[in-house]
């Protein structure tokens, strides 16, 4: 919806779809990621690896955008979406192999 927004209002309308997706997303992978947690006593330092797996895309990202950007004379953010839809796909599909939850 963003990559093809032609409107304020459509933009708008496709950041709130967004954030919406993005919350259930962040709190289903919080509380997943606390139900499989291995040893209770270790807790903190299991949320610091989850903590590394989410901070560590966000700072991927800056260093791949500007080639993905560039593609066709720039400002092709299209291909951005695109590749960010392609890397959800397969996350979800990773996340098909946890076998079950404590």
């Amino acid at each position: 919806m963003l990559a093809a927004a032609q409107s304020f209002g459509m933009y708008v309308v496709a950041v709130i779809v967004f954030g919406l997706g993005e919350g259930l997303n962040l709190s289903v992978d919080l509380a997943l990621a606390a139900a499989v947690l291995p040893n209770p006593e270790e807790s903190a330092k299991d949320m610091g690896v989850l903590n590394i797996g989410n901070a560590l895309p966000q700072s991927l990202v800056p260093i791949v955008a500007p080639a993905l950007l560039a593609i066709g004379g720039g400002g092709n953010y299209g291909a951005l979406f695109l590749f960010g839809a392609i890397a959800a796909v397969l996350g979800a599909l990773a996340v098909q192999f946890i076998r079950s939850v404590k």
